[in-house]
């Protein structure tokens, strides 16, 4: 089961980094794709260039050639927003100082868009993204809190056609929505935004507001419990019942994440991010996470971290006897030692 932590140890904002430029001209370079983004290129002596891009993470690898075993790591540095794997070969070259014959491709002039799934990553961005296991009824007090919060505000879920965004519609309550990708603009939009956003998908940026990108759990589709059954799994091994969140029909959660972005330095947006980053921590507390042997029942200090969670979990987690919020094997399948981790609210 992934957790994915919060701010207290990934922080929710992300600002790109200037790396230092390869000043590397090669002969070739083509690729892209996304999670990962590779590319593939040749330097002027034929050595072969490997480039990755995943999880905000990117690397530069050259193989040393047929005399000399092994690679060598010229570039390996987080770059992008978490869990983002979109780049393009000109991102790549202007990025990273990077000439194909001594060629630049050029980035995509001011109000042009870049290819579908990649981000500005040139620092001009600054990025916000938070994660939250969640069940629905928070999920939705959440929303309706949030439009509460900023007068003007508007709820609004994308168009599809064939998987394709192509405008967008306003739900006037949460209980409109009909799926699990939704936004809120923070800024009151003119009768003429909204009927152009109805037939052309336009970005935060060209609104001229603050977009707040939402992927719920339990909209669209049911929050379903989870396919690994470890309370089965387990009985024989413990001789007793165990319960799991998300594997039992009182206690099922999916994620939920919020998402934006905003030009770096831009004191405006930034508070107004700021004053959501507030709201969520008020309907997700900090918890710490600790894990204990399933057998005797010590703690294990050296595992814990904390989090933000739905308050509901915690609730149904200290409401009865062996609930648990995951389990996990800390030996191996031939000498196996189960933990199960639980939730202890942090208190200020």
């Amino acid at each position: 089961m992934n957790h994915f932590r919060s701010k207290y140890s990934l922080s929710r904002y992300f600002t790109p980094p200037k790396p230092v430029p390869l000043e590397l001209d090669l002969v070739q370079l083509e690729g892209g794709g996304y999670a990962p983004a590779q590319f593939w290129g040749q330097t002027r002596d034929g050595q072969e260039v490997y480039i990755r891009y995943r999880g905000g993470h990117f690397s530069v690898t050259l193989e040393n050639g047929t005399d000399v075993e092994g690679e060598t790591c010229l570039l390996d540095v987080t770059i992008g927003p978490p869990f983002h794997g979109g780049m393009s070969v000109e991102q790549v070259c202007n990025y990273f100082g990077i000439t194909i014959n001594g060629i630049r491709p050029p980035l995509p002039a001011p109000g042009e868009t870049l290819p579908e799934g990649c981000k500005d990553l040139s620092g001009r961005t600054t990025f916000y993204d938070a994660w939250f296991s969640s069940g629905l009824d928070t999920q939705k007090r959440f929303l309706t809190a949030a439009l509460a919060a900023f007068p003007g505000a508007t709820l609004m879920q994308p168009i599809f056609d064939q998987f394709k965004t192509v405008g967008y519609r306003v739900c006037p309550t949460v209980e409109t929505l009909t799926s699990d990708f939704s936004l809120i603009v923070l800024g009151e939009l003119t009768e003429n935004t909204i009927a152009r956003l109805a037939h052309e998908p336009l970005w935060d940026r060209e609104t001229g507001d603050c977009v707040i990108h939402l992927r719920t759990s339990g909209i669209q589709y049911p929050i379903r419990k989870y396919g690994n059954d470890d309370a089965e799994r387990l009985r024989g091994v413990l001789g007793r019942t165990i319960y799991v969140a998300g594997q039992v029909d009182d206690c099922l959660y999916g994620s939920f994440s919020v998402h934006s972005e905003f030009s770096t330095g831009d004191a405006s947006r930034q508070s107004l991010l700021q004053k959501l980053d507030g709201l969520l921590d008020k309907f997700f507390p900090a918890c710490q996470i600790d894990f204990f042997d399933l057998k005797t029942g010590q703690m294990e200090q050296e595992d814990s971290f904390v989090m933000h969670f739905d308050p509901a979990i915690v609730s149904w987690l200290d409401a009865g006897p062996d609930r648990w919020l995951s389990i996990e094997n800390k030996g191996d399948w031939q000498s196996p030692r189960f933990a199960g981790s639980r939730l202890a609210r942090v208190t200020s």
